[in-house]
């Protein structure tokens, strides 16, 4: 069964990948990463400035909501996800961070390594360490409640994407080429799903959920999900 009729989203300070379609209802920002050549993401990615083409670099856009309270906010509930961090973790959230050993270079480091406005909590300078929001505390199988107006990414943590009510998701990943040489990433705490090896090739492949309104442009669907 699909439960709709939620407005805003849940309270507390936090960010969501940002969509090709832009974002749900905040502001955007990016962060710019310096990657060996062999960066890349799967065929079908739907994340703002991502291409699945081979690159250098690897540019995160986020979508940042930065006031704790809105007109219709409520909390998240249990289930298997992460959110950016940003202050405080909404309740029921644990604490995790990334890091990237982005690609070393002497040679314009400030103007590849570069980042603009709000960002999640981290560390953003010659390389790249995110702190996410995340909760591994019920079954996938049981739905969130979260607005249906438009799509959205939320982190992957288990073998499943988190199902949400009304919504299509679909898995779609990002792949860094990490620094080759004295490679130093790290990771600790509750974090997103994410592979990593140091052999061969250092890489970073992070993994997302990607949702969109289920039954396409279904007219009676859509009126069904948005104002029920």
């Amino acid at each position: 069964m699909c439960v709709a009729g939620v407005h805003g989203w849940p309270e507390g300070t936090y960010g969501l990948p940002m969509a090709t379609s832009g974002c749900p209802a905040s502001q955007d920002f990016d962060r710019t990463q310096n990657t060996e050549d062999e960066s890349k993401a799967s065929d079908s990615i739907h994340l703002a400035g991502v291409s699945s083409d081979l690159s250098d670099s690897i540019v995160q856009n986020f979508c940042m909501k930065t006031s704790y309270t809105q007109d219709g906010d409520y909390v998240f509930t249990k289930g298997q996800y992460c959110l950016f961090k940003k202050g405080e973790c909404p309740a029921g959230f644990k604490e995790g961070w990334i890091y990237w050993d982005d690609d070393s270079s002497f040679i314009w480091e400030d103007e590849i390594q570069n980042h603009s406005g709000t960002l999640p909590d981290g560390e953003y300078d010659s390389n790249t360490k995110i702190f996410y929001c995340c909760r591994n505390d019920g079954p996938v199988s049981k739905a969130l409640r979260l607005p249906k107006e438009a799509p959205f990414f939320l982190f992957k943590v288990g073998e499943e994407c988190m199902h949400v009510s009304c919504m299509e998701a679909s898995e779609e990943w990002v792949y860094w080429s990490d620094e080759s040489t004295l490679n130093l990433n790290g990771r600790g705490g509750l974090h997103p799903d994410v592979q990593r090896s140091r052999y061969p090739w250092r890489y970073t492949k992070l993994f997302y959920c990607y949702y969109t309104l289920r039954g396409g442009k279904n007219i009676l669907w859509m009126h069904f999900c948005l104002n029920l």
